[in-house]
């Protein structure tokens, strides 16, 4: 606001005045995350944080009142498909992970404005695995004491049956004798483990379990001709 006093020489006076600072916010340009990427989670659970990103002008200044679009890429869903930056220039969502383990993904988009999708990048884990099952090898037949054509497979699964890798697996010759090789095996990335089963020296049946700790255990049979 204006304002004047007079002063005679050699005297001083105090002037009060205020200045008022308006800040000009431009329009969106720019789309960034500011928290929630990187986490990780058992399959179909909800992330701990909410996924935030942040909008501004091409000077770095906050905008508000942006609509942000939001998906879920790789299963799952997002807690809303669309939001807006508030007055903190910020919005957030909450995200559920698919029942596939593995990577899965979240963007958020604001067509036109740089950044643009923001990509958050999330780990859906395993739950504790629930069971063994036979993949393949069972029910072959061959001369007895002879090695079997095909080895013996077995899967370790969760409960949405996602393989499960890194289980120690431990096979057990049962009826008829025999050997397999190795006695002692570990899942891999898609949660099978395998060995080869020589059959007794007697004809007849034979069996081997493949254990797992804690879990349980898938049984093979086999004829010696």
């Amino acid at each position: 606001n204006p304002a004047s006093a007079t002063i005679s020489a050699g005297n001083t006076a105090q002037l009060a005045f205020s200045v008022t600072c308006t800040v000009l916010i431009g329009p969106p340009n720019a789309i960034a995350a500011v928290s929630g990427d990187g986490q990780s989670g058992p399959v179909g659970s909800t992330l701990g944080e909410p996924l935030v990103v942040r909008v501004t002008d091409a000077f770095g200044t906050g905008v508000g009142g942006v609509t942000v679009t939001w998906s879920a890429e790789g299963g799952g869903s997002v807690s809303q498909a669309s939001t807006q930056t508030g007055d903190d220039c910020k919005t957030s969502i909450t995200r559920t992970l698919g029942l596939v383990a593995g990577q899965q993904t979240t963007r958020a988009t604001v067509l036109g404005l740089a950044g643009s999708p923001v990509t958050f990048v999330h780990v859906a884990t395993s739950i504790p695995p629930l069971q063994v099952v036979v993949f393949s090898g069972d029910g072959q037949a061959g001369s007895a004491g002879s090695a079997l054509p095909s080895p013996l497979v077995v899967q370790v699964v969760d409960a949405s049956g996602n393989p499960v890798p890194g289980r120690a697996v431990v096979w057990v010759i049962g009826m008829g004798g025999g050997s397999v090789t190795p006695q002692n095996s570990t899942t891999d990335v898609e949660g099978k483990a395998s060995t080869s089963w020589t059959l007794g020296p007697a004809p007849g049946a034979n069996t081997v379990n493949a254990v797992v700790s804690g879990v349980g255990f898938a049984g093979f049979t086999a004829t010696g001709n």
